[in-house]
């Protein structure tokens, strides 16, 4: 006899370029045969590459407003009539998703980002089903009091919802935070060959970016927000083409405050010298374009990113936010945040570069392993 298969509902907002979504689409596509994946969203079909890789995979994704019906009139009428009647709205999601675990008849429903409210009201008719929940962020962000923090705690009492962690600290405080002791770790992981076997080299691919051959080029990767930072990545950018004339600052993302970024480096008079790119699936190539990865977030739950710009070989400058799980080679050191732009543009250039004492090792992050472990928690194995 064959395997039992299983079905796994990934129920996130939706598949934009963000580290979750990033997360979710490796799962989907990289399980083993013996699960099948369902991808739940709150938001509309889109265009993003991480939501056109699931569908190229051939991964069904119910978006639960196209579930429902809502066309192009009544999103915008949605739009127009959201902040007079919140809940009306979200009543109508509840309600489809309910129907649509009905249908699907789950074995399991992996929760993403803070959408544990949504599954609060239809709790009794969960029962039988198991519930996971990966936390993304700092749990102190992710879990403030109101419905998301009543959501989760009724949950893991009446549901034994089980909690998953990014980091090991993470996992203690998570357990503290809820009273339990069944936290577990799943590291974002990463396909660690599609880093380090890039078939495009450095020179193909800043030709194909139009990037001038010859500059050094100061790499970032990240949602523009105040979170990851950007505004101080620009001024590090700036002490960087200080010292060294042919500096190029390279940055993937969008965002919120993806237009102040671009405005600052206009009145610095840097556009001319930097690249943006949005919407990308090649990130593993896009990093054999970069020489040093800068990061330096405020704060991070865990910081993937870094991970995947250890992979790809780049010298890496983090903030102190960025967890030590994520000391994976000695390509990576860290500044502090309340230091000068100046003191991280000189890291940045260090010759010869010291980093940090590792923590731990690339290979602790195979994608490839962590889901093996991931389908035994689906399962109950774990």
């Amino acid at each position: 006899m064959g395997k039992k298969k299983i079905k796994v509902i990934q129920f996130i907002h939706g598949l934009s370029m963000g580290g979750a979504e990033t997360l979710v689409k490796d799962y989907v596509t990289l399980c083993s045969p013996d699960v099948e994946m369902v991808v739940v969203t709150l938001e509309r079909p889109s265009k993003y590459a991480n939501e056109c890789i699931v569908r190229d995979a051939s991964v069904r994704i119910i978006s639960i407003p196209e579930y429902i019906g809502l066309d192009r009139w009544y999103l915008l009428m949605g739009r127009v009539l959201y902040h007079y009647n919140r809940k009306a709205r979200k009543d109508a999601f509840i309600k489809a998703l309910k129907r649509i675990i009905d249908e699907e008849k789950p074995d399991c429903i992996h929760v993403h980002l803070q959408i544990l409210n949504y599954l609060l009201p239809i709790a009794e008719t969960l029962k039988g089903i198991r519930l996971i929940y990966t936390c993304h962020n700092l749990p102190e962000l992710m879990f403030v009091e109101g419905t998301e923090m009543l959501a989760a705690r009724t949950l893991v009492k009446n549901n034994s919802l089980r909690l998953i962690a990014i980091n090991n600290q993470m996992k203690y405080e998570l357990d503290d935070m809820f009273g339990v002791t069944n936290t577990t770790t799943v590291r974002n992981g990463i396909d660690l060959k599609r880093f380090q076997n890039s078939i495009k080299k450095k020179e193909t691919v800043r030709k194909e970016l139009n990037i001038p051959a010859g500059f050094f080029v100061v790499g970032h990767i990240g949602r523009f927000t105040e979170q990851k930072n950007q505004c101080f990545l620009v001024d590090v950018f700036a002490e960087i083409k200080k010292l060294r004339g042919n500096a190029f600052l390279f940055m993937v993302g969008s965002g919120e405050s993806k237009e102040k970024i671009l405005d600052k480096l206009e009145e610095l008079g840097l556009t001319e010298v930097c690249l943006c790119l949005e919407n990308r699936g090649d990130i593993p190539d896009l990093l054999q374009a970069m020489d040093v990865f800068v990061f330096p977030s405020t704060f991070e739950g865990l910081g993937i990113v870094a991970v995947e710009a250890q992979a790809a070989g780049l010298r890496c400058i983090v903030s102190e936010a960025v967890p030590e799980d994520v000391f994976l080679t000695d390509h990576i050191a860290v500044c502090r945040l309340d230091e000068p732009a100046s003191l991280w543009a000189k890291k940045a250039l260090e010759e010869p570069f010291v980093g940090v004492n590792q923590t731990g090792k690339l290979s602790d992050y195979d994608m490839n392993e962590e889901i093996k472990y991931l389908e035994a928690i689906y399962k109950g194995e774990q």
